[in-house]
């Protein structure tokens, strides 16, 4: 990974010599590893592309013992407040 790109390849061919599934597994982990994972964002970045930005459907309303809900005070990894 610390070659530049366009030098990666050449540089695992000669490193694997003769072995083409040992060059391609490595191409194929080196590709996986520019590519985003999920595991990159924290917790409410899944949580979104999961379940998406709640909707005033998904904010409970009325009565939560003697409190009254009224608004959306902000939201986080842990839910909606």
């Amino acid at each position: 990974m610390d070659l530049p790109l366009a030098e990666q390849q050449g540089f695992v061919r000669a490193q694997c010599g003769e072995d083409s599934e040992l060059t391609a597994a490595v191409l194929a982990m080196l590709e996986q590893d520019r590519s985003t994972s999920l595991l990159d964002h924290d917790v409410a970045h899944a949580a979104a592309l999961v379940l998406g930005k709640p909707t005033a459907a998904q904010v409970p309303s009325g009565l939560f013992g003697p409190y009254r809900i009224t608004r959306v005070l902000g939201e986080g990894g842990m839910g909606v407040v």
